[in-house]
């Protein structure tokens, strides 16, 4: 009995010790580090959002800035902050890099739709925290990559980048064809033409006169022929009514002389017209 009382006693105790484990890593394991990635030089992409031709430009555009200017630029893309917001995962990067006084990093999360920049000491006297804000807002950057849109809002980003430096620093930041496809103007979209009203309305005006016209002589035509109708026989009548005329006289001449009905050319007139009848009702 005491031996089973003892194994008892040891299986609880190991079972406590278990528990107090576990409670004691399932916080550790909730609130475990945030990942960083490594260091791959001016570009580090591990969410692969860019292609390999903004990331040689980039690289360029580091070499660039570094021989005029002083300032070495890197870019750091991941996919999530593990719990971090954008602004503290930027700086804790920063430091884990070693980056210097007159470093800048921008940081983007793909996976968050954030984004982030640092700056040196020495950057930051020249260029402000705030000035960087502005730069990613009035570039574009900022909507850009929400918009999941990475390679126009890098491109215009370092686009107007350039220009900060070049102002701030006095260098010249000529980018020769860096970033060409994406400098200002460069993919502006066209404002649709506003139509010209005066000419517009001169058209449909010039429309409306000649559909008037068209009928006004359409119109004119047809009362002419109906006013011409209305006087009397067309020529071609005329000239068969000259034609039953002399037919009609003819024949009463041979009428006369041969049956001496005494119809008169008149009357041969009426017949053809349909008249003798009436008058014949009216003599009845």
């Amino acid at each position: 009995m005491k031996q089973s009382n003892i194994g008892t006693k040891r299986l609880l105790k190991a079972l406590a010790a278990v528990l107090v484990a576990m409670a004691l890593l399932i916080p550790a394991l909730a609130l475990g580090e945030a990942r960083f990635p490594a260091d791959r030089g001016a570009v580090t992409d591990d969410a692969n959002v860019l292609s390999q031709a903004m990331i040689k430009e980039i690289g360029e555009f580091q070499t660039l800035a570094l021989a005029r200017t002083g300032v070495r630029v890197r870019v750091a893309v991941v996919h999530f902050l593990d719990g971090l917001d954008a602004q503290t995962y930027a700086r804790e990067l920063f430091v884990r890099w070693g980056m210097g006084l007159m470093d800048l990093l921008i940081l983007g999360a793909a996976g968050e739709d954030s984004f982030a920049a640092v700056s040196g000491a020495e950057f930051e006297q020249t260029i402000s925290d705030n000035n960087i804000q502005l730069l990613l807002s009035n570039s574009g950057f900022g909507e850009l990559f929400k918009a999941q849109q990475y390679e126009t809002a890098f491109g215009k980003l370092f686009a107007a980048l350039a220009q900060t430096l070049g102002k701030h620093y006095g260098a010249d930041m000529d980018l020769g064809s860096l970033f060409a496809a994406y400098r200002s103007g460069a993919q502006a979209t066209p404002k649709p033409s506003r139509p010209n009203v005066s000419s517009y309305v001169s058209s449909l005006w010039d429309s409306v006169m000649d559909d008037i016209d068209d009928k006004v002589e359409g119109y004119a035509s047809y009362h002419e022929r109906r006013e011409r109708e209305s006087r009397g026989l067309t020529p071609a009548g005329w000239v068969l009514l000259f034609i039953l005329i002399g037919l009609v006289f003819s024949r009463s001449d041979r009428a006369r002389r041969g049956r001496g009905c005494g119809c008169g050319p008149l009357g041969w007139i009426f017949g053809l017209l349909g008249l003798n009848s009436l008058f014949g009702r009216r003599r009845g």
